[in-house]
C-alpha cells in the first residue's frame, strides 16, 4: 500500500538519503510521483483485463497520486525560486565586481561632426526631383516632361 511521503518522510526513512537541496527534493518528489502514476496504471491494467481492484486500493492510489502531484508542484516551485534567487545573486555579484573594478575607463568624449547648415548644398538632380514628385503624388501618369 502506498502512502504520501514528503521530504521529512524521505529523510526519516532509511532507504533514501536526506534531500538537502531543492534539486534533490524535486528529484525525490518526481520519483514518488512516478511511482504513484505506475500504481494507477497497474490498477488500470487490472481493470482492463477484467479484474476488479478493491475500492480501498483505488482510493489510496488516487489520494496518493493527488498528494504526490501537489508535492511535485511545490517542489518544482521551490526549486524554480531557488534557481532564480541564485541567478539574481550571481548577477548582482558580477555587477558589483564589475563596478568595483579599478580599471574602469572613462567614457570617450563624443565626436563632433561638422554638419553644414544647408542640407542640400548642390541643386537637386532631375532624378531626385522625379523621385520626390513620385513620392509626394504617388502616380506616374502626370509627370511634367518639360
Amino acid at each position: 500500500m502506498f502512502h504520501a511521503m514528503d521530504a521529512a518522510d524521505l529523510a526519516s526513512s532509511g532507504n533514501v538519503a536526506s534531500p538537502r537541496s531543492p534539486r534533490e527534493v524535486l528529484f525525490a518528489a518526481h520519483t514518488d510521483f512516478a511511482a504513484r502514476v505506475e500504481r494507477l496504471l497497474a490498477l488500470r491494467r487490472i481493470t482492463a483485463s477484467g479484474g476488479r481492484p478493491s475500492a480501498a486500493d483505488l482510493d489510496a492510489a488516487l489520494r496518493g497520486y493527488t498528494e504526490a502531484s501537489a508535492r511535485l508542484n511545490r517542489a518544482w516551485s521551490t526549486w524554480h525560486n531557488a534557481v532564480l534567487a541564485a541567478e539574481r545573486a550571481h548577477a548582482s555579484a558580477r555587477l558589483a565586481s564589475h563596478l568595483s573594478d579599478a580599471t574602469v575607463r572613462p567614457i570617450a568624449a563624443p565626436i563632433l561632426l561638422d554638419i553644414p547648415s544647408d542640407p542640400l548644398p548642390n541643386p537637386p538632380t532631375p532624378r531626385l526631383r522625379f523621385a520626390r514628385w513620385l513620392f509626394e503624388t504617388g502616380r506616374l501618369s502626370d509627370w511634367p516632361t518639360a
